[in-house]
């Protein structure tokens, strides 16, 4: 590992083979650069182990204590069918008894005669003290959690990473000096220490908020960049007839609302203009983003220029072709030749002017490409993205369509170098989906009557938090969270267990996750079990219910985006959705709102203002890429880093490294 080449590849580090590089890649880490950037999502501190004898003394506090399971027992009440386990712990001072309510988890892990670290609240019930559902660890210490996938736990992560915490092995500070001394930040090697290395809580998170910082920093730098080369950009210049296009929207077989109509004005008069287009459109669940981007090509087209539509999956291409051929003919466009090239399908006129496709399109020349219009733009890497643009001559108008809702108060400080246009107003002629936060002791009659819908023909989804679970670090965390695996298992054990049901994640190739939905979409399968990897968009018109488990989880915006999985016929259609955190106030809160609203910007506003502009970007969830819900916690930061990158923008040329990061990132995220 030389130290002139901070760009080592992970698999030249100590103690990294060929399965566990091909496991850091999974998590795009290709170099010892990415490894450092890997920041822990938190710690857990552990040190502050204390007697039983003490703890015994602290009623209604949380403990830290160092016990061996003297006994253990469980057992299932008769009336509320609940489990209780219950565990004698003893150290040198003195014995309690620790108890759990319905995690038999608990029951199966720990084992008689072994040590392990509990961390609980000390309660008292009829004079007995006892601790209440404590967190069960193998040791203690202050220990980095890291995101974690197959082969890599954040033991092995974090050991690995002790190994290269070296000033002669950092990459070069991209930081100006004068940044880091007007924010009191940490020079980087300091703050890598801090974060994977920490001594103490406030070390990880001074350590933390220079990363976040620096992260901020680069986004809003780059964006401000983007901003200023694309003012420079020529496009193609498209005349808007507006009596063509007024005949064409009387054609057509359903009314543009309000909302419909002023984003069309805002995107033909990006159209008009010699600067090329840079517009998100978002809009909720079939609010009629499609529609108008399927009329912006054809506007295009009939300058005679081309137009690309890309998705992300085959399904959803096919969907949309057909749905703009139907519209040719309804509206009578005869000149409009549409293609579609997805995978291996390929149906592609020779004079075609209008390419449908899934990322296929990436690396297809097409001339005179004066549009280019991205569905669900998030699930496209920027990399791919900016592919299109090269060798197009001009710069072609982009148009991104996203039904993730974010407030507008929040755009500007995110999305700075595009413009925004929004449809706010509902979708009509569809049943209101029915939406329930079913109690636990409820789940046995939700089956049965899942059942009977299942046996009129209708399907269903159920969404889980995990793929599978992890006990590395704490036995409690290891049962939380419902896992798809386990939770197919588990219902082949109730009245649905036989009904055909199938799993999809994101561990799946490409082309498993393709069969997987086509089944689905050709009723050969009743139940899907997924991730948050159920792809958006697709209309399954017999799927009535979704089943959403540990719905604390996700973030309201993403819980409405698996909502509107459903609801797509016209059956009626029910979104049935289970906790384990009632308990939580503000859990049962967010809940009760989602259950109660079925507006996704009002909902997106809910969560702004319970929970901060972080809740729309939960890391599991499909939102934008490149934003760090972090970013938020801190108000304060958001300001400074804004500020300093308007402060340094101007002189960017007397910083040569960052002048470098920020044309590599401005080169990818410029059509963001």
């Amino acid at each position: 590992m030389s130290p002139k080449n901070p760009d080592v590849k992970i698999e030249d580090l100590i103690g990294v083979g060929e399965k566990l590089k091909h496991s850091f890649h999974k998590i795009g880490i290709f170099y010892l650069r990415d490894l450092i950037y890997f920041l822990p999502r938190k710690i857990l501190n552990l040190e502050n182990v204390i007697s039983i004898s003490k703890a015994k003394t602290l009623e209604n506090q949380s403990v830290v204590i160092k016990a061996r399971v003297l006994d253990l027992s469980i057992i299932r009440t008769k009336f509320k069918r609940m489990w209780i386990i219950e565990a004698l712990l003893e150290d040198k001072t003195g014995a309690i008894r620790a108890v759990w309510f319905n995690q038999p988890f608990i029951h199966k892990n720990l084992i008689r005669n072994d040590e392990y670290v509990f961390y609980g609240q000390i309660s008292t019930n009829q004079n007995k003290i006892f601790l209440n559902s404590p967190e069960v660890y193998f040791s203690s210490g202050i220990f980095p959690i890291y995101r974690q996938t197959k082969n890599l736990s954040s033991k092995r992560i974090s050991k690995i990473i002790s190994k290269i915490l070296k000033p002669s092995l950092m990459p070069p500070d991209i930081l100006p000096k004068e940044v880091i001394a007007t924010n009191n930040l940490l020079d980087f090697f300091s703050a890598a220490r801090a974060v994977h290395a920490p001594q103490s809580e406030s070390e990880f998170a001074r350590g933390r908020y220079r990363f976040l910082f620096e992260e901020l920093f680069t986004f809003a730098l780059t964006n401000q960049f983007i901003k200023n080369q694309f003012e420079k950009e020529k496009s193609y210049k498209i005349k808007i007839e507006r009596a063509y296009l007024s005949n064409i929207i009387s054609k057509l077989p359903f009314r543009l609302t309000a909302d419909q109509k002023k984003t069309l004005k805002e995107v033909t008069d990006d159209l008009s203009s010699p600067r090329p287009m840079n517009r998100l459109i978002q809009g909720d669940v079939g609010s009629g983003k499609t529609i108008i981007a399927f009329l912006a090509c054809v506007l295009a087209i009939k300058n005679g220029y081309k137009s690309i539509f890309m998705a992300p999956t085959e399904i959803l291409c096919d969907q949309h072709f057909q749905t703009f051929k139907n519209l040719a003919k309804i509206l009578k466009l005869p000149n409009l030749k549409i293609a579609l090239i997805s995978g291996k399908k390929k149906d592609e006129p020779k004079d075609a002017n209008l390419f449908v496709g899934t990322h296929a399109l990436i690396n297809k020349k097409i001339n005179n490409l004066a549009l280019i219009v991205i569905d669900e733009q998030q699930r496209f890497g920027v990399e791919q993205r900016n592919t299109l643009l090269e060798g197009s001559g001009h710069m072609p108008h982009y148009l991104s369509l996203s039904a993730t809702p974010i407030p507008r108060s929040l755009f500007h400080v995110i999305f700075s170098s595009c413009e925004l246009s929004q449809i706010m107003e509902k979708p009509s002629g569809r049943e209101k989906i029915k939406t329930f936060l079913v109690p636990e002791e409820k789940r046995k009659s939700s089956y049965a009557f899942v059942d009977s819908l299942i046996k009129k023909g209708q399907q269903v989804f159920v969404v889980c938090p995990l793929i599978e679970q992890n006990t590395e670090f704490s036995i409690q965390n290891a049962g939380e969270r419902k896992a798809v695996n386990e939770e197919m298992e588990r219902l082949k054990k109730t009245i649905l267990g036989k009904r055909k049901i199938a799993i999809l994640h994101g561990r799946l190739s490409a082309a498993e996750k393709q069969i997987t939905m086509e089944k689905f979409k050709n009723k050969k399968i009743d139940i899907l079990v997924s991730t948050s990897v159920v792809e958006v968009g697709i209309d399954i018109k017999n799927a009535s219910v979704i089943i959403i488990e540990d719905a604390d989880s996700f973030g309201l915006a993403q819980l409405h985006q698996f909502r509107g999985r459903v609801g797509r016929g016209e059956i009626q259609s029910y979104c049935l959705i289970f906790s384990s955190k009632l308990f939580n106030p503000i859990s049962k809160q967010r809940l009760k709102a989602f259950v109660q609203n079925d507006d996704g910007f009002e909902l997106a506003n809910f969560d702004l203002k319970l929970r901060g502009p972080g809740a729309f970007f939960d890391t599991d969830q499909s939102g934008f890429r490149g934003i760090n819900p972090l970013w938020f916690e801190n108000g304060q930061m958001l300001k400074d880093a804004t500020s300093s990158a308007r402060r340094i923008l101007p002189e960017i040329d007397k910083h040569p490294i960052l002048r470098e990061k920020i044309k590599a990132l401005a080169n990818l995220k410029r059509l963001e």
